[in-house]
């Protein structure tokens, strides 16, 4: 209707309110009329007559008529009426049932429409940067110039780390116009503030086997589930396989020239370094990357075939490079699966586990870079 369903639904409640109150009122009357005592009846005589010699009313006195009394009547009519309410006091409720129904579906809908509205005006942006045109050329406060001639867009140089993201815009003359009329190019362009900047690095060397969760561990692990949460950041995940490891001022490379040599189980060295890092600015990014010593590892051969296939298209990989990117990507899913573990230990409300185990889950692992980044390829997932 056009005052919307909460004024229609005000107006049933009170319907209702005022059935009731007349139900009680009839029901009180119905009672009253059935306890009040009845009079005498009406009596019909006839006159007397010989024919009437053989029936039972011989002296003379009557019968009593058919016709209701007055206070017979009144029972009916107030009968009646409780009927006539009840009735309408059913229609009245599944009219109210039908309109919170109705009410509780555009809501949802609604709620779609709100949160499509919300992601439009946060494509679009709610601050835009001043321009002055001279020509073709649009020069912006920030110094970027845009040429409408060549199509041309160029950010202003200010030695700060930056990031932006390019939206390419369209839309129609009505909200849901399937029809473009009108087509834009929005950039967001945001600089980080390096000493406000969240870093998180973590590194398992030598032959430590199992990664246990300190203090600090927790709490910058809250961090990118508040930043999840409250700022609905979303996970980029990397992987990097280091290869074999070479150590110098406390820093890890790729040594090129040591080359992988068989595995001996009398002399095994199992020296390698694991390296977990977040990193959050307009997105988390997490990266694992693996260094190993130059023994190919005991398991080698389950998974040299795939070794094997890749060295064919990039020769200049080496066994601990493979090896490494296997651990790297092995790392990655269980530092996944740790996070998603801890979601439920760390929030108690259920729309907040949801959204946080939703991106967890739809961060995915890609392809590895190996050679310092300069490979990427596809690995297998190890148990």
């Amino acid at each position: 209707g056009k005052r919307g369903y909460e004024y229609w639904i005000d107006v049933y409640e009170k319907k209702i309110e005022k059935t009731l109150l007349q139900i009680k009122k009839t029901e009180y009357k119905l009672d009253k009329l059935r306890h009040t005592p009845e009079g005498k009846p009406k009596i019909k005589k006839k006159k007397f007559k010989k024919k009437d010699l053989n029936n039972s009313d011989q002296a003379g006195t009557g019968h009593p008529t058919s016709a209701l009394s007055k206070n017979d009547k009144q029972k009916n009519i107030e009968q009646n009426r409780l009927n006539f309410l009840h009735s309408q006091l059913a229609g009245e409720k599944a009219k109210l049932a039908e309109l919170i129904e109705e009410m509780e579906a555009a809501y949802y809908v609604l709620q779609g429409y709100k949160t499509l509205l919300d992601r439009m005006q946060k494509n679009l942006g709610y601050i835009f940067v001043d321009y002055k045109k001279s020509g073709d050329v649009y020069t912006f406060d920030d110094g970027s110039t845009f040429n409408y001639a060549t199509q041309d867009f160029t950010f202003n140089q200010n030695g700060k780390q930056e990031s932006f993201r390019i939206y390419h815009i369209a839309f129609g003359k009505t909200v849901f116009s399937k029809n473009i009329d009108e087509s834009f190019v929005h950039m967001n362009l945001s600089t980080i503030n390096e000493e406000e900047k969240f870093v998180y690095e973590k590194v398992v060397a030598k032959s430590e086997r199992t990664v246990a969760m300190n203090k600090s561990d927790s709490i910058q692990t809250m961090e990118i589930f508040q930043a999840i949460l409250n700022r609905d950041m979303k996970i980029d995940l990397s992987i990097y396989a280091g290869g074999i490891l070479g150590q110098s001022e406390g820093k890890y490379y790729r040594d090129s020239l040591l080359t992988a040599e068989a595995y001996n189980k009398d002399n095994e060295l199992n020296d390698q370094v694991w390296k977990y890092r977040a990193v959050k600015d307009d997105k988390i990014h997490l990266s694992v990357e693996v260094w190993q010593d130059k023994m190919k590892p005991f398991n080698f051969e389950s998974y040299e075939k795939g070794y094997l296939k890749l060295k064919k298209k990039y020769p200049g990989l080496t066994e601990i490079d493979y090896s490494s990117a296997v651990k790297a990507r092995q790392l990655a899913d269980q530092w996944l699966n740790q996070m998603k573990a801890l979601v439920p230990l760390w929030f108690e409300k259920p729309i907040e586990r949801a959204k946080i185990l939703k991106t967890l889950s739809s961060t995915k692992a890609g392809k590895v870079g190996f050679v310092n980044r300069s490979i990427w390829a596809k690995v297998p997932l190890l148990d």
